[in-house]
């Protein structure tokens, strides 16, 4: 490899965008561009997570040139390109700088549903009635893909008619699966439960999810 450093066409990028990665491979006696016949093979850390995507991975040189399209997901904030070739039994390898990747930001919340749809009245969990509720929600970016973990979501209940609560807490973070969760019990009095779901740092995308108290 050519210094051994894998080109990259930038040193940023946005999630679910695409940059450049080459690599130049030359003689080693006299720096002129190799012209024989192997794959160049390309991987990363994201990519080994399922997190970015090279087209194609692995690529036959032209020219002494191996040239492909890196392609991160959400999820992945930092990584490095390695290129990696096979000869005469010999494994060799470049690697890119870092590259930086900035995420999507997150653009709606969905209701995925409750783990208990109906919960009994407080005092039912003594005849096996559930008194409690576990509801999620998915946060997706403006591609409709869950954004990376760590995105702030608040909740809050419509009503605490007859002391229907949140007992989870009011604030929790997205999973590596851009999900949330929070649990809510049961009060004294009958009725639809709603609980609110937002953006901690855009108010205005929220979500609504239910149950029904019995």
């Amino acid at each position: 490899f050519e210094e051994g450093v894998v080109q990259v066409s930038a040193s940023e990028v946005s999630a679910k965008s695409s940059l450049s990665a080459l690599v130049n491979l030359v003689d080693s006696a006299d720096n002129a561009p190799w012209n024989g016949t192997t794959t160049v093979t390309f991987s990363s850390l994201c990519a080994n997570a399922g997190k970015a995507t090279f087209d194609p991975q692995e690529v036959t040189p032209v020219g002494g040139t191996a040239l492909t399209s890196y392609t991160p997901a959400n999820g992945c904030l930092n990584d490095a390109i390695t290129a990696s070739i096979t000869l005469a039994g010999e494994t060799r390898t470049a690697l890119s700088p870092t590259v930086t990747v900035a995420q999507s930001p997150a653009a709606s919340i969905t209701f995925q549903g409750a783990d208990h749809t109906v919960i009994g009245l407080l005092g039912s969990s003594q005849i096996g009635v559930p008194e409690s509720s576990t509801l999620s929600f998915q946060v997706n970016d403006s591609n409709g893909d869950p954004v990376s973990a760590g995105q702030a979501v608040s909740f809050e209940v419509s009503s605490d008619n007859g002391g229907f609560a949140i007992t989870s807490g009011e604030q929790t973070s997205t999973d590596s699966n851009g999900v949330v969760q929070v649990t809510v019990r049961s009060g004294t009095v009958p009725l639809s439960a709603f609980v609110i779901a937002k953006l901690v740092d855009n108010a205005d995308i929220r979500a609504t999810g239910s149950v029904s108290v019995q």
